[in-house]
């Protein structure tokens, strides 16, 4: 019998997609010194700075789109590399990228805007700590230590949040 070469599953084919989107963004990366326990409110991650919060909640989980600043004159020359984002819990463990059709990879790009966004898919049991993104070595606070429960937003609605605090903004 003659062996013939099969095109792969959709579903396989989107699983290794992922996989290799993972890896090449650092995604499945463990950082060994975790995130820093001593932030402060309005800090800069360097030339970084937050500029706003957002969640989308689904079920016990949230959508979290958070856009970072860079100032100007630190962009990078077009020989440098573009710095890796990555989320972090208190407790050391990384948040994984909310990965979807048309959003892009965690990093800012140097042929992008001063502004960048990234998604995160986070866990509601990772919400009772700080939240911190690591921007090529440097840590930016995101979320200060208090709890925050994921029921207090709506399903499917993007909701800004303060920061660090993580309070829905009154007359929402």
């Amino acid at each position: 019998m003659k062996a013939e070469w099969e095109m792969p599953q959709p579903g396989r084919l989107m699983a290794a997609v992922l996989v290799l989107l993972l890896s090449l963004q650092g995604g499945c990366r463990k950082d060994t010194t975790g995130p820093s326990t001593s932030s402060t409110a309005g800090a800069k991650a360097g030339a970084y700075s937050v500029k706003s919060v957002t969640a989308e909640r689904s079920g016990d989980h949230l959508h979290l789109t958070i856009i970072l600043q860079r100032e100007a004159e630190t962009r990078q020359s077009p020989g440098g590399s573009d710095p890796l984002i990555e989320l972090w819990t208190g407790n050391g463990k990384p948040v994984p990228p909310f990965i979807a059709p048309g959003l892009d990879p965690s990093v800012l790009a140097k042929d992008r805007p001063d502004e960048a966004e990234t998604h995160w898919w986070v866990a509601a049991d990772d919400l009772s700590g700080t939240l911190e993104l690591n921007i090529s070595g440097m840590r930016l606070p995101v979320k200060d230590a208090g709890a925050f429960d994921v029921t207090t937003l709506a399903d499917q609605s993007v909701t800004p949040l303060t920061f660090p605090q993580w309070k829905v903004p009154s007359g929402r």
